[in-house]
């Protein structure tokens, strides 16, 4: 599971921990944009946007 706020969408980190296949969930305040929306999906990953 993987929790972040819409502000690291398309950041770039120094370290990579895992490939994104080996999310389950992605648990976030806003929808990603569409092509990061895409590659969860393709990844099989579910997303849970949880928006005030």
């Amino acid at each position: 599971m993987l929790v972040v706020t819409n502000d690291k969408f398309g950041r770039s980190g120094l370290e990579r921990v895992c490939a994104l296949s080996e999310i389950s969930d992605v648990v976030t305040d806003r929808e990603p944009p569409a092509e990061l929306r895409a590659a969860i999906d393709e990844a099989g990953g579910e997303l849970h946007v949880f928006a005030e």
